[in-house]
């Protein structure tokens, strides 16, 4: 709810910020030796909003949903973006994630060390990422996420 009303506030007070609709896949690696263990795939909306000098804070609300384990959750990330250019950005991608299994709910804080987000022309983001992710609320071993997304501008 609180990042609903973060998106109607930026949309109302500040019409030149870019809203976009995310869509994205990520993949669940066991660091423990399990290896491979699904992926998810996520859509939601997105915003830039311009912080100063090259760097943008992109407030992101997803529905993420593993079809083959059936597990659904919300996903709250807030990556920092410095544009390194007018088409390319390095990002730094935190996220709290709330993922729901026939068993119940798990929280997750997630991060990644860096990624790269290519803009087009068009407005089109592209992104590739990679984040750690740390089970909050049950003792499970640390799972490596690589993340492709793309971003597009909702007119």
């Amino acid at each position: 709810m609180l990042i609903a009303f973060l998106f109607a506030t930026i949309a109302s007070a500040h019409a030149e910020v870019p809203l976009s609709m995310t869509f994205g896949a990520i993949g669940v690696v066991d660091t423990a030796g399990e290896g491979w263990l699904g992926e998810y795939l996520y859509f939601g909306p997105s915003a830039l909003v311009e912080i100063g000098g090259n760097l943008a804070l992109i407030p992101q609300l997803t529905l993420e949903v593993s079809p083959e384990h059936g597990n659904w959750g919300l996903v709250v990330t807030g990556t920092l973006e410095w544009a390194a250019s007018d088409h390319v950005g390095i990002d730094l991608v935190p996220s709290v994630i709330q993922d729901t299994t026939g068993d119940g709910t798990a929280w997750i804080l997630a991060v990644g060390p860096g990624g790269v987000t290519y803009l087009f022309d068009s407005g089109v983001a592209a992104s590739m990422a990679a984040q750690a992710n740390y089970v909050v609320t049950e003792d499970l071993p640390l799972t490596l996420n690589p993340i492709v997304q793309i971003a597009v501008p909702i007119p």
